[in-house]
Protein backbone atom coordinates (compact mmCIF):
# COMPACT_ATOMS: atom_id res chain seq x y z
CA UNK A 1 0.00 0.00 0.00
CA UNK A 2 3.45 2.68 0.89
CA UNK A 3 5.02 1.60 -2.27
CA UNK A 4 1.34 2.20 -4.28
CA UNK A 5 0.89 5.41 -2.67
CA UNK A 6 4.30 6.58 -3.83
CA UNK A 7 4.06 5.99 -7.22
CA UNK A 8 0.85 7.70 -7.32
CA UNK A 9 2.40 10.57 -5.69
CA UNK A 10 5.01 10.63 -8.18
CA UNK A 11 2.66 10.20 -10.95
CA UNK A 12 1.40 13.13 -10.00
CA UNK A 13 3.88 15.46 -9.51
CA UNK A 14 5.32 14.38 -13.10
CA UNK A 15 1.94 15.53 -14.69
CA UNK A 16 1.50 18.76 -12.81
CA UNK A 17 5.49 19.83 -13.76
CA UNK A 18 4.54 18.87 -17.55
CA UNK A 19 1.37 20.87 -17.38
CA UNK A 20 3.15 23.73 -15.99
CA UNK A 21 5.75 23.49 -18.99
CA UNK A 22 3.31 23.50 -21.38
CA UNK A 23 1.32 26.32 -20.25
CA UNK A 24 4.38 28.86 -20.49
CA UNK A 25 3.56 30.60 -23.59
CA UNK A 26 6.75 32.87 -24.65
CA UNK A 27 5.31 36.54 -25.59
CA UNK A 28 4.68 40.42 -25.44
CA UNK A 29 1.12 41.90 -25.33
CA UNK A 30 0.48 45.46 -24.30
CA UNK A 31 -1.46 48.33 -25.58
CA UNK A 32 0.17 50.75 -27.66
CA UNK A 33 -1.84 53.90 -28.54
CA UNK A 34 -5.15 52.23 -29.31
CA UNK A 35 -3.38 49.82 -30.83
CA UNK A 36 -2.72 46.28 -29.52
CA UNK A 37 0.57 44.66 -29.40
CA UNK A 38 0.40 40.45 -29.56
CA UNK A 39 3.99 39.44 -30.46
CA UNK A 40 4.90 36.70 -33.08
CA UNK A 41 8.09 36.51 -32.33
CA UNK A 42 10.46 36.90 -29.40
CA UNK A 43 14.45 36.36 -29.06
CA UNK A 44 16.85 38.16 -26.72
CA UNK A 45 20.65 39.32 -26.62
CA UNK A 46 22.16 38.70 -23.38
CA UNK A 47 25.42 40.52 -23.08
CA UNK A 48 27.36 41.14 -19.83
CA UNK A 49 25.26 44.05 -18.27
CA UNK A 50 21.79 44.14 -19.96
CA UNK A 51 19.03 41.79 -21.34
CA UNK A 52 17.57 42.89 -24.29
CA UNK A 53 14.55 41.31 -25.67
CA UNK A 54 12.91 42.11 -28.86
CA UNK A 55 8.99 40.62 -29.24
CA UNK A 56 7.96 41.61 -33.24
CA UNK A 57 4.87 41.85 -34.91
CA UNK A 58 4.23 42.74 -38.15
CA UNK A 59 6.15 46.00 -38.88
CA UNK A 60 6.11 47.02 -34.64
CA UNK A 61 8.93 45.67 -32.71
CA UNK A 62 8.52 46.07 -28.56
CA UNK A 63 12.22 46.17 -27.10
CA UNK A 64 12.87 45.73 -23.41
CA UNK A 65 15.74 46.40 -21.71
CA UNK A 66 17.08 45.54 -17.91
CA UNK A 67 20.07 44.22 -15.98
CA UNK A 68 21.52 40.90 -16.04
CA UNK A 69 21.50 41.01 -12.24
CA UNK A 70 17.90 42.27 -12.19
CA UNK A 71 15.26 40.76 -9.01
CA UNK A 72 11.93 40.83 -8.70
CA UNK A 73 10.32 43.88 -7.58
CA UNK A 74 8.85 47.29 -8.66
CA UNK A 75 11.09 49.53 -10.82
CA UNK A 76 10.94 52.94 -12.40
CA UNK A 77 11.59 53.31 -16.15
CA UNK A 78 12.78 56.65 -16.55
CA UNK A 79 13.53 58.21 -19.90
CA UNK A 80 17.36 56.31 -19.71
CA UNK A 81 18.29 53.89 -17.54
CA UNK A 82 18.68 50.51 -16.06
CA UNK A 83 14.85 49.33 -17.57
CA UNK A 84 14.01 50.93 -20.71
CA UNK A 85 11.20 50.34 -23.45
CA UNK A 86 11.71 50.96 -26.77
CA UNK A 87 8.63 50.41 -29.28
CA UNK A 88 9.23 50.94 -33.36
CA UNK A 89 5.91 50.84 -36.10
CA UNK A 90 6.71 51.76 -39.87
CA UNK A 91 10.45 52.87 -39.30
CA UNK A 92 9.36 55.66 -36.61
CA UNK A 93 11.04 54.68 -33.09
CA UNK A 94 9.96 56.04 -29.98
CA UNK A 95 11.66 55.48 -26.49
CA UNK A 96 10.36 55.15 -23.05
CA UNK A 97 9.83 58.57 -21.04
CA UNK A 98 8.49 57.54 -17.59
CA UNK A 99 7.10 54.09 -16.18
CA UNK A 100 6.86 51.47 -14.62
CA UNK A 101 8.19 47.84 -14.79
CA UNK A 102 6.90 45.22 -12.45
CA UNK A 103 9.08 42.29 -12.10
CA UNK A 104 7.86 39.61 -11.27
CA UNK A 105 10.43 36.37 -11.92
CA UNK A 106 13.39 36.79 -13.25
CA UNK A 107 15.61 33.41 -12.72
CA UNK A 108 19.17 32.81 -14.35
CA UNK A 109 19.29 28.97 -13.65
CA UNK A 110 16.20 28.55 -15.21
CA UNK A 111 16.26 31.39 -17.72
CA UNK A 112 12.68 32.44 -17.33
CA UNK A 113 12.19 36.24 -16.84
CA UNK A 114 8.20 37.68 -16.22
CA UNK A 115 6.77 40.44 -15.46
CA UNK A 116 4.52 43.93 -16.28
CA UNK A 117 5.11 47.08 -17.38
CA UNK A 118 3.76 50.85 -19.02
CA UNK A 119 5.14 53.62 -19.90
CA UNK A 120 4.76 57.44 -21.53
CA UNK A 121 6.70 56.74 -24.98
CA UNK A 122 8.25 59.78 -27.26
CA UNK A 123 9.34 59.25 -30.39
CA UNK A 124 13.19 59.71 -31.52
CA UNK A 125 13.63 62.03 -33.82
CA UNK A 126 9.95 64.21 -33.15
CA UNK A 127 9.21 64.77 -29.32
CA UNK A 128 5.69 66.18 -29.91
CA UNK A 129 4.47 62.70 -30.61
CA UNK A 130 3.86 60.95 -28.28
CA UNK A 131 2.67 57.32 -27.39
CA UNK A 132 0.97 55.64 -24.29
CA UNK A 133 1.84 51.97 -23.52
CA UNK A 134 -0.43 50.28 -20.93
CA UNK A 135 -1.10 46.53 -19.99
CA UNK A 136 2.39 45.39 -20.80
CA UNK A 137 3.07 42.05 -20.72
CA UNK A 138 5.95 39.53 -20.44
CA UNK A 139 6.44 35.99 -20.33
CA UNK A 140 9.74 34.76 -21.72
CA UNK A 141 11.98 31.72 -21.17
CA UNK A 142 15.70 32.76 -22.92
Amino acid sequence: MGLLLILVSLATIFVNCKKDEAEWKNGVTATVGSNSFSSTSITSNDQIYWLTITAVSGDQSINIMLPTDATPGQYNIPSAGDYSVFYAKGGVNYISSGGTFNLKTFDVSSKTIEGTFECNMVCSTNTSLKLNLTSGSLKYKY
